[in-house]
């Protein structure tokens, strides 16, 4: 089996992958966040950490100890009144006293004096002492008093005052030794903080050397690769499909590069196969061309011998034997145009047996040669789908084909089956054979595009496309219960048509081509524009002896004089013509004999040109594919005509 190689190409080295990188770049980015994030946290914060260690019992020492000196400050002043007044008031002074004796009764808390700092323990154990001492004496005054010793009280106050000179001396040393602390210990800070900024403006200096660093790997890495792929898919959409994109790494975007390459060299060897192809189609419609009026001719000139009554016998058999065979040659002629030369996409109500006959005369020149016994079954009572006839035939051609290929080297017999059946409102086609069969390991990608079983003379593209035209009918197309060494079997279904959407299509309904008895073209006037006397004659002759009245015409500009000199009720006319052809005509028509231009009957070799009106569309009943069935003509000249006779 013939697989595009897709993996990357060997050459390139072998280097970390994209992700690997980007992995890297990310961590190293995250340990330097996380580094400046634990510097700051070692330096500023041990250093703020330890301020508020040992702010915080020094602070709350040292108010407890100024709510004790405030306390006592308003009892001096008590008792300072309790011995002025010397008793004048005894309501006030009962309440002075009973404020000197609660303030000096008060219980002081144990102080943590274990986390004052040493500058300031001093101090504060000074205040603390006093704070002790200066509630005995206010004791003792308030004792003095009751007994009205008022000089003892006031030589006690003295003593007082001087504590409580005393207590407000330590408490302002011990402020004085805290502020001091504290200024020490923001001076720590400070220097810590300086150090750190000194230290994050390295951090930052040492990034930025590190940021052209990532930004150039980035650029070498991703930007660059993805700017020369984006690039060269810019070039293959303008049709350079030779675009090459160089491949460095061996890494997820060489890698992408690597199958870009390889696309590009299968759309390269598609465009030229498309190519070819492509131009033998228009060789083909040429040779069609020249070879349908001939067989036309000889059609024709058949047709009016076997009109000829007194013809009997071997002759008459003879006749027709010319005729069958030169019909025959033209629909083998026909279904090639279609294959290569597909029109604009018409849906219509198909029935899927004929479709498989009109494939089966297309490739039944390779039935003798290739010793190939065909197995036709087909249900009578299939009904209709609707579908593109020409593509769904394109279906069937290339699974026949398909199965010839698979048998052409077996050694056993060589049997097609071809079948058809109806289920569950689904008509089914199956096309086997009795190759080789298909492996497990194909059988998973054998509808995947470019996967080819022959090689370099297939394309890939058979079986991809295949099912996609069958699924767009609202069908499917799948490969069957098949075993290596067994054949093949591919199943296609499509769904039956509603018979109101067929009726909703107003298909053509078939005529006969048999012999019409009498003239029933009589009094119709028809314009016949050919240039090939061999096929004007014969068919001019023929609508004359059913009794048309016929005028002819070489080409278009030939064709509108006639017209201008008397209107034709039918105008039959060739695409291809020297001088103006059938477009061209038609479309002089369209302009200046609009009611003529719809009742204008095309036969040609190769209906292709037709798409090419510009939005302008010719019903299918007015296109007749030479070499045409002369009956067939008549009987729609006499559908489109009659209705012009008075």
């Amino acid at each position: 089996m013939s697989l595009p190689a897709l993996g990357t190409p060997s050459s390139a080295p072998r280097t970390v992958r994209l992700r690997t990188l980007l992995l890297i770049l990310l961590g190293v980015i995250g340990i330097y966040v996380m580094g400046i994030f634990l510097y700051l946290t070692l330096h500023v914060g041990r250093e703020a950490r330890s301020l508020q260690r040992d702010v915080e019992p020094a602070l709350y020492v040292f108010r407890q100890e100024v709510e004790h000196g405030r306390q006592l400050d308003d009892a001096v002043v008590a008792a300072h009144l309790l011995v002025a007044h010397r008793g004048a008031g005894p309501r006030d002074d009962a309440a002075q006293l009973a404020l000197v004796r609660a303030r000096a009764t008060a219980p002081t808390r144990s102080l943590p004096f274990a986390g004052v700092p040493d500058s300031m323990r001093a101090g504060l154990g000074q205040a603390d002492e006093a704070v002790s001492l200066l509630q005995n004496k206010l004791l003792e005054v308030a004792a003095l008093v009751e007994l009205r010793r008022f000089p003892d009280a006031e030589r006690r106050l003295l003593q007082v005052d001087s504590l409580n000179r005393g207590l407000s001396d330590a408490i302002a040393s011990a402020e004085d030794a805290g502020l001091s602390d504290l200024l020490r210990r923001e001076q720590l800070l400070r220097e810590a903080i300086d150090s750190v900024v000194l230290a994050l403006g390295w951090w930052i200096v040492v990034g930025i050397l590190f940021l052209p660093l990532v930004l150039f790997l980035l650029h070498q890495r991703v930007e660059r690769p993805l700017a020369e792929l984006e690039g060269a898919l810019a070039r293959v959409a303008e049709g350079e499909l030779g675009t090459r994109v160089p491949v460095r790494r061996n890494d997820e975007i060489g890698r992408l590069a690597g199958h870009f390459n390889v696309m590009t060299q299968v759309l390269r060897e598609r465009a030229t196969e498309q190519g070819r192809f492509a131009a033998a189609g228009v060789l083909l419609a040429d040779v069609a061309h020249e070879v349908n009026n001939p067989l036309m001719a000889i059609g024709a000139l058949a047709e009016i011998r076997l009109q000829d009554d007194t013809l009997h016998g071997e002759q008459r058999e003879e006749m027709e034997q010319v005729l069958r065979q030169a019909r025959r040659a033209g629909r083998l002629l026909s279904g090639l145009l279609r294959f290569v030369r597909p029109a604009e996409i018409r849906v219509e109500a198909i029935a899927v047996n004929d479709v498989i006959r009109g494939a089966l005369d297309l490739v039944a020149h390779q039935f003798g040669a290739g010793g190939v016994m065909v197995d036709l079954r087909l249900d009578p009572t299939s009904p209709q789908t609707l579908a593109d006839p020409n593509r769904i035939e394109q279906v069937f051609v290339n699974l026949l084909s398909n199965a010839l290929d698979a048998m052409r080297g077996h050694s056993g017999p060589r049997v097609l089956s071809v079948e058809t059946w109806t289920s569950n409102g689904r008509v089914f086609a199956a096309v086997a054979d009795t190759g080789d069969g298909v492996s497990n390991a194909v059988a998973e990608q054998i509808f995947r595009p470019f996967i080819s079983t022959k090689g370099k003379q297939g394309t890939g593209l058979g079986l991809y496309i295949s099912r996609q035209i069958v699924r767009e009918t609202g069908g499917d197309l799948v490969l069957g219960e098949s075993r290596s060494g067994s054949g093949a079997r591919f199943i296609a279904s499509f769904p039956a048509a509603e018979p109101g959407a067929v009726a909703a299509l107003h298909p053509t309904p078939a005529q006969s081509a048999g012999t019409v008895r009498g003239t029933p073209l009589a009094g119709l006037r028809v314009l016949v524009v050919e240039d090939e006397e061999s096929v004007r004659r014969p068919v001019a002759r023929f609508l004359t002896q059913r009794g048309a009245i016929v005028d002819e015409a070489a080409h278009g500009a030939e064709g509108l004089a006639r017209i201008a000199a008397g209107t034709p009720d039918v105008v039959v006319a060739d695409i291809r013509m020297p001088v103006m052809d059938g477009i061209a005509f038609y479309r002089r028509l369209l302009v200046e004999y609009p009611e003529v231009a719809r009742r204008v009957v095309f036969f040609s070799g190769d209906f292709s040109q037709l798409s090419h009106l510009e939005g302008l569309t010719i019903p299918a009943d007015r296109q007749l594919l030479k070499p045409v069935d002369l009956h067939l003509l008549e009987v729609r000249i006499v559908a489109m005509g009659r209705s012009q006779l008075p």
